[in-house]
C-alpha cells in the first residue's frame, strides 16, 4: 500500500507496509520519488507485480458518471488480463458490453492491456467508484451476477428498515419525529463526488433540524426529480 498526499498535508505518518510520498500533479513534486520507489518494488518483488495479459480482464473502477452525450461512463483500470471491446463485464452492480473504449487523450482502443487506465462506455448504471470489475464470458451470465447482487442489496435495505424495534430504537423514533427535516434531491457529476456530499449532508443538523437526503444520484438534473423535490 502507498499513501499519497497533498505537499505540507499535516499529522501524515508512514509507518509497518505503508509508504508515504506527498506528490503534486501542478509543480510535479515527489512523483520522480514515487516512480522511483515503484520501479524498487518490482525489482525486489517481481512475481507480485506481474499480469497475465492472456486471461480474462480485472480491475477496479476509478470513477464513473452518466454524460448527456455518452451515457455511463466508466474509468476503469486493468489489473490482470486484457479487456477487450464487446467484452460482457460485471462492475459492482452494473453490467453491460463494452462498447467502446478511450484513452487519456480520446483516442479510441480496441483492447486495454494490464496497468493501463480508460473510459468505458457500455454499463447499464454508473457503478461506485473503488468497485472491481471483470470481464464475463457471456452478457447473460453477467446479467445473471448482477440481478442476484442487486436482489441481496435489496433484501439488505428492506432488512434495516424492519429491525424489530427495542425500547432505545423506539425512543430514538419518538425524538426523531421532534426533529424537523430538510429534505435534500443529490445529484453530482460523478459517483465519486456524490458520495462525500451525501455524507456531510447527512452530519449537518442540530436539535431543531436535521437534512434528509431523499434521492441521489450522478448525472444532470430530470424531471423525475424536480417533480420529487416538488413532492417532498
Amino acid at each position: 500500500t502507498i499513501a499519497l498526499m497533498a505537499p505540507g498535508t499535516p499529522g501524515t505518518v508512514a509507518g509497518g507496509d505503508v509508504s508515504a510520498f506527498e506528490v503534486s500533479g501542478v509543480t510535479g513534486q515527489g512523483v520522480p520519488a514515487l516512480l522511483e520507489h515503484l520501479a524498487l518494488l518490482v525489482e525486489v518483488d517481481a512475481e507480485r507485480f506481474r499480469a497475465n495479459p492472456k486471461r480474462p480482464a480485472e480491475g477496479v473502477v476509478i470513477e464513473a458518471q452518466n454524460s448527456p452525450k455518452r451515457g455511463i461512463v466508466a474509468t476503469v483500470i486493468v489489473r490482470n488480463g486484457t479487456l477487450k471491446k464487446g467484452d460482457p463485464v460485471v462492475a459492482g452492480d452494473a453490467w453491460g458490453t463494452v462498447r467502446a473504449m478511450f484513452d487519456d487523450r480520446g483516442h479510441a482502443l480496441d483492447a486495454l492491456p494490464p496497468g493501463a487506465p480508460a473510459e468505458v462506455i457500455g454499463l447499464d448504471r454508473a457503478p461506485d467508484a473503488g468497485s472491481k470489475f471483470y470481464a464475463i464470458p457471456d452478457r447473460s451470465t453477467a446479467e445473471e451476477i448482477v440481478l442476484i447482487r442487486r436482489q441481496r442489496q435489496r433484501e439488505r435495505e428492506l432488512a434495516a428498515q424492519t429491525k424489530p424495534n427495542t425500547i432505545e430504537s423506539l425512543f430514538s423514533t419518538i425524538e426523531q419525529e421532534k426533529v424537523q427535516g430538510l429534505n435534500v434531491v443529490l445529484k453530482a457529476d460523478v459517483k465519486g463526488s456524490l458520495e462525500p456530499i451525501k455524507t456531510i449532508l447527512t452530519r449537518l443538523g442540530n436539535a431543531e433540524v436535521r437534512v434528509k437526503v431523499l434521492h441521489s444520484g450522478v448525472g444532470a438534473v430530470n424531471e423525475s426529480d424536480v417533480v420529487l423535490a416538488s413532492a417532498s
